[in-house]
């Protein structure tokens, strides 16, 4: 009789499921299935994505070659970063433009010195070119003068995170700069390429004022 009745009193306890309870659903594992994680540490880093410090929609640039002689030819004008930019900075070239395209439109042409197209400046004080061409002749009232203008962004080395930030705020905090273009003059109509062409004799004057002052003008040829 102990016999029997121990023998019930095992198979109550036995482990057996508990018929009521809800079944995983299909494709998801029990925890216990699972592999411990192994944690990650010095020898599994997080990816670094090389992200730039600040994008400056004006860089603060400057130039002596903005005035231009002749239109519809290449001009190249030469660009300088103005400020010191500190070790440790630079700023990558990131566009190109000019507020007037009716006036100048930017060139592809090659210049002497390095392109700014992609040109990074730093430390080193290294200039870059851009060639622009003047669309029209200038008609003396500054109307048809012009800005060029980079976009830049600013990166920083590690360990000049504090010299980056002072460096950026003085550039937003001057509001970046431009650099003026300005047209060619328009020709006298009797200078070579203007209404007349080349004088033989080599008087400058127009036919034109010539005939107000009583003389003939000579013919060309």
């Amino acid at each position: 009789m102990t016999i029997l009745l121990s023998s019930l009193l095992l198979t109550g306890c036995g482990g057996k499921s508990d018929p009521t309870a809800d079944p995983l659903p299909s494709g998801v594992a029990s925890a216990e299935s699972q592999p411990p994680l192994e944690p990650s540490g010095p020898d599994d880093p997080a990816p670094k994505v090389d992200r730039p410090y600040a994008r400056l929609p004006t860089l603060p640039t400057g130039s002596n070659d903005n005035s231009t002689d002749t239109v519809n030819q290449t001009h190249c004008v030469k660009i300088s970063l103005l400020g010191d930019v500190p070790d440790g900075i630079s700023a990558k070239v990131t566009a190109i433009r000019v507020d007037r395209t009716d006036v100048f439109k930017v060139s592809g042409g090659s210049c002497a010195g390095p392109s700014c197209w992609g040109f990074t400046f730093t430390a080193d004080d290294v200039p870059c070119y851009v060639g622009v061409v003047p669309l029209v002749f200038d008609d003396d009232t500054g109307r048809q003068d012009t800005s060029l203008s980079l976009s830049g962004d600013v990166r920083c080395k590690p360990g000049a995170e504090q010299a980056c930030a002072a460096f950026v705020a003085d550039v937003k905090g001057r509001g970046g700069r431009t650099i003026p273009l300005f047209p060619p003059p328009k020709p006298d109509p009797g200078e070579s390429g203007g209404v007349g062409g080349p004088r033989p004799d080599g008087d400058k004057r127009s036919p034109e004022a010539m005939a107000t002052q009583g003389e003939r003008p000579p013919l060309n040829g």
